[in-house]
């Protein structure tokens, strides 16, 4: 931390001295925009943000909008129900003539579940699905019903359609185009449906407005928090004597106090869960929590066995080996167009994991490649280590054709989080200090803070700020897990 502005126009004070300049009533020094420069290779994600994702707000709660296109997928699961079967049905609802029952396995984040169905308001009356290899088309006149089935859970994006797990629609509404599959064959039971596509719409000459769906913007909350940390007392005659080893004390202190500032707002950005106490108490979410709540979870095994493929019986798990086939199946799901994601993310992890990564026996490297690989070449240019842009520290980048993990050890992630990663994409994330009506709440001193009749100095260090967390879907924690042994 350097050069402060003094009282004095023209002259700099320097964080620590006796600071004559320094008038003896309380003074505040904004120094917000140099805070993160301090050690920054300590607080990475908090020095990435204050560089690339730094936007004030006006407000201590705020809630931003997102924005999700419905168009990127329309893909959905379809099965046929027989007359008078309403066993998947809620008390409330029973088929009055055999249906088709079309459901999606992604809720409006576009995240898979493999235990939970939603309804695909995207389905409406006049459109053509191709069903495998068939093609076919709801009747205009169709009526189409949204129904909360055993089992599944509501899609809150429905909005402008009932509550439901799936749609159904009766199978005489919908007619074969081309020559293959009768409507009745499709899909012969939920737990074997067909997939299915909207590919457009067709309708009659002289025909009226079609029914229409809508993506509704979906709202999350942040909030800001209040950060102190308090320069301790120190009187008079400590300041002004020289010691060995550090001759000014005040300005070790006082340094040292910085940083732990600066790590405290590392440590809640990464690890804090964001609540609401009431109008005095806030905390702003972190980035591990927020993520393991709202976002995508996996998990790479340590242990390659090549039984991991991302699948188990009943569908997908997002459990994979931890080698390069197991990177490439995480980052298909993971980095999917259809849920809006870059191909660049920033994975804060340990050292251990980094560990593993360059391992050439019982690690990384060696399980995705074995002994004397002929690929080894191609691969070592899959796995690169390069030089940070913002500070003195090593990336170890695993690309493939869906973009790149970016690998960094952290030092916080320690103890029980050594064992984990959480890879962000920047552009989805922004570090948001208090600023409002010409005041700001970014990081800022403020100086003698003790009882005016005390001969000694007091400072304070204050931040008021949130972490914002957009579009969850675009970031993953990643769980490394052993069956029998962990990475050494």
């Amino acid at each position: 931390m350097s050069n402060i502005l003094s009282s004095t126009p023209g002259a700099n004070f320097n964080i620590g001295t006796s600071a004559p300049a320094v008038d003896n009533i309380r003074r505040t020094f904004g120094i917000g925009d140099k805070v993160a420069e301090l050690a920054p290779e300590t607080s990475i994600f908090f020095s990435y943000l204050s560089k690339l994702g730094k936007k004030p707000i006006d407000e201590t709660v705020w809630r931003p909008l997102e924005y999700r296109n419905q168009w990127q997928r329309r893909n959905f699961l379809v099965g046929t129900v027989a007359a008078a079967d309403d066993s998947d049905a809620s008390t409330d609802y029973a088929f009055e003539a055999a249906h088709l029952k079309i459901w999606v396995d992604y809720n409006y984040q576009g995240i898979v579940s493999k235990d939970e169905t939603y309804s695909p308001i995207f389905v409406v009356p006049g459109q053509v699905l191709r069903v495998g290899n068939d093609v076919y088309r709801i009747s205009e006149t169709a009526n189409l019903t949204y129904a909360t089935g055993t089992n599944t859970k509501v899609d809150k994006s429905a909005a402008g359609k009932a509550d439901g797990g799936y749609v159904t629609v009766k199978q005489t509404d919908v007619t074969l185009v081309s020559g293959g599959t009768a409507v009745a064959d499709i899909g012969a039971a939920a737990s074997a449906p067909a997939k299915g596509q909207v590919i457009g719409s067709q309708w009659s000459e002289a025909s009226g407005a079609p029914d229409g769906f809508r993506d509704e913007l979906s709202s999350v909350e942040f909030y800001t928090q209040i950060f102190k940390t308090a320069v301790p007392l120190m009187s008079g005659s400590m300041m002004a004597t020289k010691y060995r080893g550090y001759a000014n004390e005040w300005s070790r202190i006082y340094s040292e106090h910085l940083k732990t500032h600066k790590m405290d707002m590392e440590n809640a950005f990464l690890f804090g869960y964001g609540k609401y106490t009431n109008s005095n108490e806030r905390s702003s979410w972190g980035m591990v929590p927020f993520v393991e709540s709202k976002g995508k979870k996996y998990q790479l095994d340590y242990n390659t066995a090549g039984d991991n493929p991302g699948t188990d019986a009943t569908g997908f798990d997002g459990k994979f080996d931890f080698t390069y086939d197991g990177i490439t199946g995480l980052m298909d799901d993971f980095m999917s167009y259809e849920s809006g994601n870059a191909g660049q993310k920033l994975c804060l992890t340990s050292r251990k994991v980094i560990n593993h990564l360059h391992k050439m026996n019982g690690g990384f490297v060696s399980n995705s490649l074995g002994d004397n690989n002929p690929l080894s070449q191609v691969f070592s240019a899959n796995l690169d280590v390069k030089k940070s842009s913002f500070m003195p520290i090593d990336i170890t980048s695993v690309s493939t054709s869906w973009g790149s993990m970016n690998f960094i050890a952290h030092p916080l992630f320690r103890g029980s989080a050594e064992d984990k990663a959480v890879c962000i994409d920047l552009s989805n994330v922004s570090y948001r200090p208090l600023s409002g009506n010409g005041i700001s709440r970014d990081t800022f001193v403020e100086t003698n803070v003790q009882e005016n009749d005390i001969d000694g100095r007091k400072d304070q260090i204050i931040t008021e700020a949130g972490l914002e967390i957009m579009l969850p879907e675009t970031h993953a924690v990643i769980d490394f897990v052993s069956d029998n042994t962990t990475a050494g």
